[in-house]
């Protein structure tokens, strides 16, 4: 489920633009400061409900990391690895311990079914994500 996937481009990119405004034109994550900032969905996983509670903006690294197995099929994991090292001060072997317990949620959460809501902020700020609710 991703409202950038089911929305059309311009009312995405209007939601980018507004969130772009509100958190500055930084990294969520590593606060660095770059051309193309990338905007991430934020979701809450609870008791076979899918929440969209937010969105943060993310450099394209950062991003990735997000979304690691991505970052995998892109053939970037290495390169990934070592910017989720840099920007939490971690070693290799932690990272790899993170993609791991990603990949292990990841799959859990694709055994069930979701009932996907949006945040009653997001929605009064952003009435077309109202699209989002109920699929799955």
């Amino acid at each position: 489920m991703s409202a950038y996937r089911l929305l059309p481009r311009r009312k995405w990119d209007s939601i980018r633009n507004a969130i772009i405004e509100a958190h500055g034109h930084a990294c969520a994550a590593c606060a660095g400061k770059v051309e193309g900032l990338e905007c991430n969905e934020i979701w809450e996983y609870k008791d076979g409900v899918a929440s969209l509670a937010g969105f943060e903006m993310l450099c394209p690294q950062c991003h990735l990391a997000v979304h690691i197995g991505r970052a995998e099929k892109l053939g970037r994991l290495d390169e990934i690895l070592r910017h989720l090292c840099k920007v939490n001060g971690i070693d290799m072997s932690a990272a790899i311990r993170m993609r791991n317990e990603a990949f292990r949620e990841w799959k859990a959460r694709n055994l069930q079914s979701w009932r996907v809501t949006v945040a009653e902020h997001l929605l009064s700020q952003f009435p077309d994500l109202a699209c989002l609710q109920g699929n799955r």
